[in-house]
């Protein structure tokens, strides 16, 4: 099929999505009642029987009919196998009442605890599938009730005996408090050793040996060599050494060596860290690791050892962008033009909207605007609508349940169904047989990306469409071919920017709201931070008057306060773009101690790599690459000047220096 007939396909929402239902609205806000009911234990009959009758006529919740029906029986019976009540694998989504409906089942048995009077065989299997039951899915409630009980009484002795062999034989962790009850008894205590298994005490304590042992290669006092023991250690004993921390702390102690100036015993260590990570993330990170060793001295011919002694080249397709970029690069510096252009092509190819991807375009010479413009096009032609049956039925409901939960605000069951449709795939969300037959796989799923893109745009949610990208990018299956960036980089809220920013880039200040509250602004952290720009109201009270904290949330003025900061710190780090954004995300004390006791280089791509934080690190690179972005879509190519000179911000311009 011709670019023309994919440019003219697309998914729509239907009319059915135009407004929600108001038996849906309703059926969800008792089915979360319900839960609330659940975890608290105290139950309406009115609200029962209210999520009942709205479910019964939804047709997109009546699916839950099943676990309402189940609470109205538990709640009624005097004794209800809670056995009976299995996790629906079909629809994942919907797990969480039916857990919480076992949970509150259990917790009704749990209740009776206290009455009993002796304990024969059929109260001990009764006893041991409850506690069970909360050991692996509710352990407060388990906690609570102990703690309710005479620590002397019989009852108490049984079930903590329970608990804990239990918790052994299914080597479940018990929280502290479990464990600070289990200390008060001394036979309880003895119980918790002797049913240990031998090799798991061997694991404990030559784990503990092995992390002293890492720790110690941080000592001026001990020699480089014990990095050798180190290793000679964890391979004779790896069978007894969680892998966890193994992993973490060679990683640790090759650290400590490189800042001691010991890179050879570094170099080792991070070696052995590669061949011991449990997954793709952690081999990544030790592979990065080893090459920084020489990249932070631009010993670039020193890394090009590394990467021919990793075979790292040959292992390309593996590496993580980070890792990519940094191997092309030393490739670049030394001199091999033509495989470090190969390698940096590669890189943009399969990930062109990550951070390493941009920066790498800096070293390709046939990239320019021109050719980032027209590999993002935007879409310009009229979607096409398709009719409710268009779409699987199940999927059509999953879609309008996503949609309810959203209207509510519940993001955490939004996010399940993100990752639902982000895995499924276009053939099972579409039931037309003329979409099946007359488009290919490949059509389809560039369909349903900007199809749900599209939904969590015409919903102004944001941030549900960053994390549903993120997930297809995630899952390296798409074709970024004539992708279409302006429904990932939204200007929502620019006019307002415009008139607060003064000399400041409003791009920039754009930047950082996509990244901080992705455009929601009502947003607020745990922390307190709160509206686009996240800003705590004691920094907003340093910036101007507010008369309460809620101004925050006025689009309006948390811009304007936010802007009065952002240029505070640019002020302070004489427009150094990378310890501005640094110190919006951790704080400019922490940042001035960074630039004093850490810091070595003024060159940004090595400077941002120099992050102790990496939360941080992330931040920066994110919000460099939404200004990229934002600047490519307001037809300026940032690359048209130096790239250092993209990481300096100029007062008195309102654009990034063009020098």
């Amino acid at each position: 099929m011709n670019l023309l007939k994919v440019a003219l396909f697309s998914l729509s929402f239907s009319a059915a999505f135009a407004q929600l239902n108001n038996n849906d609205i309703q059926a969800a806000k008792y089915i979360a009642e319900l839960e609330r009911n659940l975890l608290r234990s105290n139950f309406k009959t009115s609200t029962i029987n209210q999520a009942k009758q709205f479910a019964s006529s939804s047709k997109t919740f009546k699916r839950y009919l099943p676990e309402i029906e189940l609470i109205q029986e538990i709640t009624k019976a005097k004794n209800f196998d809670c056995t009976k009540l299995k996790s629906n694998q079909d629809r994942p989504w919907g797990n969480n009442l039916t857990i919480k409906t076992r949970s509150y089942c259990y917790q009704i048995q749990l209740s009776k605890f206290s009455k009993l009077k002796n304990i024969n065989a059929d109260k001990k299997t009764w006893i041991a599938n409850t506690i069970k039951f909360f050991l692996e899915n509710d352990q407060s409630t388990l906690v609570d009730l102990l703690t309710k009980l005479n620590s002397k009484s019989d009852l108490f002795n049984h079930l903590l005996n329970e608990t804990v062999e239990i918790s052994l034989e299914e080597d479940i962790t018990l929280p502290q408090k479990l464990l600070d009850l289990i200390d008060i008894n001394s036979k309880i205590t003895s119980l918790f050793q002797k049913k240990l298994p031998l090799s798991r005490r061997n694991k404990i304590i030559l784990t503990k040996e092995f992390i002293k042992l890492a720790r110690s290669l941080a000592n001026e006092d001990t020699p480089p060599a014990q990095a050798d023991y180190l290793i000679s250690f964890h391979n004779s004993n790896k069978q007894f050494i969680y892998p966890k921390s193994a992993w973490k702390r060679v990683i640790i102690a090759g650290q400590d060596l490189k800042d001691r100036g010991f890179e050879k015993q570094a170099f080792k260590l991070f070696k052995y860290a590669i061949s011991i990570s449990q997954n793709n993330d952690n081999r990544n990170d030790a592979i990065f690791q080893a090459l920084w060793i020489s990249l932070s001295e631009k010993k670039f011919n020193d890394t090009l050892g590394i990467i021919s002694q990793l075979k790292l080249v040959e292992d390309f397709s593996r590496l993580s962008s980070k890792n990519k970029f940094w191997i092309a690069y030393s490739l670049y510096k030394e001199g091999e033009s033509s495989m470090s252009q190969h390698l940096f092509n590669l890189l943009i190819k399969n990930n062109p909207l990550n951070y390493y991807s941009i920066i790498a375009q800096n070293y390709v010479p046939h990239i320019d605007e021109k050719f980032m413009k027209n590999k993002f096009k935007s879409r310009s032609h009229t979607l096409l609508k398709i009719k409710d049956g268009d779409l699987a039925k199940s999927e059509f409901n999953n879609l309008n349940e996503m949609l309810v939960w959203k209207e509510l605000n519940y993001s955490s069951k939004v996010d399940r169904f993100i990752a639902h449709f982000s895995s499924l795939e276009a053939n099972d969300l579409i039931s037309s047989k003329t979409l099946l037959n007359d488009y290919t796989k490949e059509e389809l799923e560039e369909a349903k990306l900007y199809f749900f893109l599209d939904v969590f745009k015409n919903n102004n949610d944001y941030l549900s469409s960053f994390k549903y990208l993120s997930r297809i990018i995630d899952s390296d299956d798409y074709n970024f071919n004539n992708l279409d960036i302006s429904s990932l980089f939204p200007t929502k809220h620019l006019t307002t920017i415009k008139n607060h920013s003064g000399n400041i880039d409003p791009l920039l200040v754009l930047s950082i709201i996509r990244q901080e509250s992705a455009f929601n602004e009502k947003a607020q952290s745990h922390v307190g931070a709160r509206g686009l720009m996240q800003l705590m109201p004691s920094t907003a009270k340093m910036m101007g008057r507010i008369r309460n904290n809620d101004e925050l949330f006025v689009p309006a003025q948390n811009i304007k306060y936010g802007v009065k900061y952002l240029n505070k710190l640019l002020n302070r780090f004489e427009g150094n773009l990378i310890l501005t954004l640094s110190s919006y995300n951790a704080g400019p004390t922490k940042v001035s101690r960074w630039v004093k006791n850490r810091f070595v280089h003024d060159d940004p791509i090595f400077l941002i790599e120099e992050i102790p934080y990496k939360e941080t690190r992330l931040y920066v690179k994110l919000i460099y690459r939404n200004l990229f972005f934002y600047n490519l879509l307001d037809n300026n190519y940032i690359f048209d000047k130096s790239l250092k000179n993209t990481f300096k911000v100029v007062s008195n311009s309102t654009k990034l220096s063009k020098r």
